[in-house]
């Protein structure tokens, strides 16, 4: 027995349901392996880190420093991420730690001017132009497959070594919190 016109006619909307489904799932598989792709480490090891320099007010006579013990302590869960930030920012005898979006938003911040210091210095950020400013070190983080910016301002310099610890410390934040 051949199908009809009417068999024909109701198999066509099935048809094109059944091609629909399978482009939403290409669709969905694509978005997945670029999401996935985009977070892997080797993708990590592109992203860059860079110290802005004090700036030109920056004199190469300063005092010395007051040394971070070698020893410093772990940093422990304070309940909040605001907590969490002072505590960084007393670890490292640091007068502000701001962390932004790429895109200058602030996530959170030890002053009250944080607003300000993120949109400034993640401009800065993302135009690799030269900070003005003494005392100010920026970084880069990758949390959850989004850069943050570190914004951190220290009347002590701030060295590479710290650096990194003060990363360390604040991927530890973003995990407890975001």
């Amino acid at each position: 027995m051949q199908p009809t016109i009417s068999d024909q006619v109701i198999s066509l909307p099935v048809l094109v349901l059944i091609i629909a489904v399978i482009a939403i799932i290409l669709i969905l598989l694509s978005l997945k392996y670029y999401q996935f792709s985009r977070a892997s480490p080797k993708k990590k090891s592109h992203v860059q880190k860079k110290r802005v320099s004090p700036g030109p007010a920056a004199s190469s006579a300063s005092p010395p420093a007051a040394a971070i013990p070698a020893e410093l302590p772990e940093l422990t869960n304070k309940g909040t991420i605001q907590g969490n930030v002072s505590s960084l920012a007393e670890k490292y005898r640091l007068s502000e730690v701001t962390l932004a979006t790429h895109d200058g938003l602030v996530i959170t911040s030890t002053q009250d001017h944080g607003r300000e210091s993120a949109a400034r210095f993640s401009e800065l950020w993302k135009t690799r132009e030269e900070n003005p400013e003494k005392g100010v070190y920026l970084f880069e983080i990758e949390h959850k497959g989004s850069p943050v910016i570190g914004i951190l301002r220290s009347d002590d310099p701030v060295h590479n070594m710290t650096l990194r610890d003060i990363e360390n410390d604040t991927r530890k934040i973003l995990q407890w919190w975001i």
